[in-house]
């Protein structure tokens, strides 16, 4: 059995190619949406359009200050993420 791990950025940027109205610019004034993702992170546009979008509210409950963006997704915060996007 082929066993695939696919990190929490590219799994929220695939749901947010076919959810998400926003269009994705270069401002020039960045605000963090999470205290781990940099204004410099290649995706930062993206991250901080599915958090607006509310498919992401972070990583570490209660808190939620974090995106984890190298960690791996599990089965249940897959869900959360499809169920956020396409269930509501």
């Amino acid at each position: 059995m082929i066993k695939k791990n696919f990190v929490n950025f590219f799994v929220l940027l695939l749901i947010m190619h076919f959810t998400v109205d926003r269009v994705i610019a270069d401002v020039g004034n960045c605000s963090q949406p999470f205290i781990d993702v940099s204004c410099d992170h290649w995706a930062i546009n993206y991250i901080s359009a599915v958090k607006d979008a509310g498919i992401t509210k972070g990583c570490n409950p209660p808190a939620n200050d974090r995106f984890c963006p190298e960690d791996v997704v599990t089965r249940a915060q897959m869900a959360a993420f499809i169920y956020r996007a396409f269930g509501q």
